[in-house]
C-alpha cells in the first residue's frame, strides 16, 4: 500500500479510494451499501470514502427510484481519467515490488495471496 501511495501521491489517492472508485467503473449504478461491502468498508466509512469523490467531481451519486433510502453511484467522466491514472501507478507499483522480490518470488507471492483470498473466512479462522 505504501508503494502505491508513493506511486499515486501527485493525484492524492487513497488505496481504499482507488478501490472505490474501480467499483463505480467496474459496476455503474451500484449501491453506496453494495460498495462498502465490494471494499470491506463499514457504513461510516464508505459514506467518507463517497462524499470525498463526489466533492471531486468523480463520481455521481443518485437517489435509487426502487429504494429511497438507497444512493446509488456512477463515475463521471473526470472520474475515468483519475481512474486511468491511478491505474497507471498502481501498475508502477506492481513492476517495483515485483523488481524488489524477483519475478519467480512474486509469482509465487500472487499465488499465495490468491490462495488465501480463495478461503472461507470460517476455515481462516479454524486455522488461528
Amino acid at each position: 500500500m505504501g508503494i502505491f501511495t508513493e506511486e499515486a501521491e501527485d493525484i492524492g489517492f487513497s488505496p481504499t479510494q482507488f478501490s472505490a472508485l474501480a467499483f463505480v467503473q467496474i459496476e455503474p449504478g451500484i449501491q453506496q451499501n453494495m460498495l462498502g461491502e465490494r471494499i470491506a468498508l463499514d457504513r461510516s466509512s464508505v459514506t467518507k470514502c463517497v462524499e470525498i469523490l463526489e466533492a471531486r467531481e468523480l463520481i455521481t451519486r443518485t437517489i435509487d427510484p426502487s429504494d429511497k433510502r438507497a444512493r446509488l453511484l456512477h463515475i463521471t467522466p473526470a472520474g475515468i481519467e483519475v481512474l486511468d491514472q491511478l491505474t497507471k501507478a498502481a501498475a508502477r507499483a506492481r513492476a517495483r515490488i515485483e523488481a524488489s522480490m524477483g519475478k519467480d518470488q512474486f509469482q509465487a507471492f500472487l499465488k499465495s495471496m490468491n490462495d488465501f483470498v480463495a478461503v472461507p473466512a470460517s476455515e481462516k479462522q479454524d486455522k488461528d
